[in-house]
């Protein structure tokens, strides 16, 4: 079963309202001193919850992105076969403040780097007609995460019985993505080609991410995670300017993606 990117990003939504609900509800034990409480001289200590004190972050952060299955379609009509969209590389960073016990988030921007999006045409009889094209884009979402702080075990009287140096998260993010397609090349007959012209366009994006942070010291943080990224639909140019044919579309461009990076904590 196939679900659409706004079925999925509406079902994390909810899934992180009722974990703050949760939270609220104090379904996850009290601890003695709670740092966050205002009644507090002075902010103790944040080891359980692996903040030490600190309100804002800043971020940096690269990823290998392997596209999911996409769809390609040219001039409206005809439906490319083989579609694939090669793995991508991006660099980013951000900054980001602690909401809570458990909530942060944070404001970033990736720069994805050149991939290929490639297909055959097959709508002539026993003719296959090879379309590529090449995208880079420029990502910007605001992110808010979970994370697993102070998960008490069975019998545990102080604190919680997961290290305070492995963190669990959760988190989900939406923006905007801009991206710019570079050329490309049509076949138009058997060994001729014709060049695509450049596009750039902007789309609405989300991305849902899970993973776990390592504390290295107090002030910084190993970030090691999964990202699910979705970034609208994308067109080309056309191969065939003089009668505008051979735009191709690509319908929900979507990426998984490994990341890691480093968060570096200030008060």
């Amino acid at each position: 079963m196939k679900y659409s990117g706004k079925s999925i990003l509406g079902a994390v939504i909810v899934t992180l309202v009722a974990v703050n609900s949760l939270a609220a509800a104090d379904l996850f034990g009290s601890h003695k001193a709670d740092p966050w409480s205002k009644s507090q001289s002075r902010l103790t200590s944040f080891d359980d919850y692996g903040v030490d004190y600190a309100r804002w972050y800043v971020r940096l952060d690269g990823a290998a992105g392997f596209g999911s299955d996409i769809d390609i379609i040219e001039d409206d009509i005809y439906p490319l076969v083989n579609d694939d969209f090669e793995t991508s590389w991006s660099v980013g960073g951000g900054i980001g403040a602690y909401l809570g016990k458990n909530f942060r988030g944070d404001l970033t921007i990736d720069w994805r780097f050149e991939s290929d999006i490639s297909g055959l045409q097959t709508a002539w009889p026993e003719v296959v007609e090879s379309r590529e094209f090449q995208v880079e884009t420029l990502l910007a979402l605001a992110n808010l995460y979970y994370d697993f702080h102070g998960i008490r075990g069975g019998g545990a009287k102080d604190g919680p019985t997961m290290t305070n140096r492995i963190t669990p998260y959760i988190g989900a993010g939406i923006g905007f993505a801009h991206h710019r397609t570079d050329g490309g090349l049509g076949e138009t007959l058997p060994g001729q080609f014709s060049q695509m012209g450049d596009v750039t366009e902007t789309n609405f994006a989300f991305a849902l991410m899970a993973g776990v942070n390592w504390k290295i010291n107090d002030a910084m943080h190993l970030d090691v995670g999964y990202r699910y990224l979705d970034m609208g639909d994308l067109e080309s140019g056309h191969w065939d300017n003089t009668m505008g044919l051979g735009q191709l579309e690509v319908e929900d461009l979507n990426v998984h993606e490994i990341r890691i990076g480093l968060r570096h904590s200030f008060r």
